[in-house]
């Protein structure tokens, strides 16, 4: 992941779970809630910290993080105009816990039969 840049990398795991929940497995699934109370944690903290938190989230769920990196490259971050840009999470990304829960009560999809 590009570790320089927090934004791309918050805005790719969002990404990955508001719109790829076929990468997530039961444990990763589960695993959201914990990701979900640091990032509440961290709301008023710089996009930095939050970044580096979900990075140490996915270094734990492999088939995640090799989603976010994909999706990384993918993002291109929208101009914010520079008075209203404040690098805190809940300024940034006010709905990433909406996104978290839906994740969350989506079902376990069924394992592809061989």
């Amino acid at each position: 992941m590009e570790a320089n840049q927090p934004d791309f990398i918050i805005e790719a795991f969002l990404q990955v779970v508001e719109q790829q929940e076929f990468v997530f497995d039961e444990k990763s699934r589960e695993d959201l809630l914990k990701i979900k109370q640091t990032l509440a944690e961290l709301e008023n903290q710089p996009l930095s910290t939050a970044a580096d938190a979900i990075t140490a989230w996915c270094r734990e769920h492999p088939d995640v993080a090799d989603a976010v990196r994909f999706a990384a490259r993918e993002i291109t971050i929208k101009k914010r105009n520079p008075a209203n840009q404040e690098g805190t999470l809940i300024n940034q990304f006010p709905d990433y816990q909406k996104i978290i829960d839906e994740q969350q009560k989506n079902p376990q999809p069924e394992p592809p039969k061989k």
